[in-house]
């Protein structure tokens, strides 16, 4: 399966300074529900299991997340950091730093 949306644009990715490697397809908490992806800067390239997703939300937080092979490179233009219950999220004001994975996941659940 080949899906494509939006596109990258070079001059958004110069600010993602800070950056996570993984294994695995663990999410990293970007957003909030209450602060939407802007939807003229979103790209996904999704091919099988390997993927490229960026997203920059309303509020400016940004996130590119690539995954090969199982291995998952997350960088963002703000630190990327992991909590005690495994949960990895973008250390924004914006963003809870106390939630568990699946509460996390809940979030974006309807």
């Amino acid at each position: 399966m080949l899906m494509d949306r939006g596109y990258l644009d070079e001059q958004e990715l110069t600010d993602l300074t800070y950056g996570k490697v993984f294994i695995g397809n663990n999410g990293v908490l970007a957003r909030m529900p209450d602060d939407p992806v802007d939807d003229d800067r979103l790209y996904l390239h999704h091919n099988g299991a390997n993927f490229t997703l960026y997203q920059a939300s309303k509020s400016d937080i940004r996130i590119l997340i690539n995954t090969i092979d199982g291995v998952t490179t997350a960088i963002s233009n703000y630190p990327i950091k992991e909590n005690q219950y495994g949960c990895l999220y973008v250390d924004h004001p914006s963003i809870q730093n106390n939630l568990t994975v699946r509460q996390a996941q809940d979030l974006f659940i309807q």
